[in-house]
């Protein structure tokens, strides 16, 4: 995730990472730094991550393949 902070700050990417984004990952990196002595803590963060990320990959496959579809009916 620092890889992402840190190219989203280069001078070679079209659009530059947001504050809000920057802070939300830095946010979550420090809290996943201090929860190592609560074990269970950091599995629920960790499940509830990555949950979230699968859903958003959903939406974005089913967005995708929406505009297959609307293409593949334009010809």
């Amino acid at each position: 995730m620092t890889s992402v902070i840190r190219v989203g700050q280069s001078k070679f990417v079209t659009a530059p990472i947001d504050e809000d984004s920057n802070e939300r990952i830095l946010n979550c990196i420090q809290t996943l730094s201090e929860l190592e002595e609560w074990p269970s803590v950091q599995q629920i963060f960790l499940k509830d991550t990555k949950a979230a990320y699968s859903k958003m990959l959903a939406a974005q496959e089913v967005g995708f393949l929406c505009y297959i579809r609307a293409f593949a009916l334009q010809c």
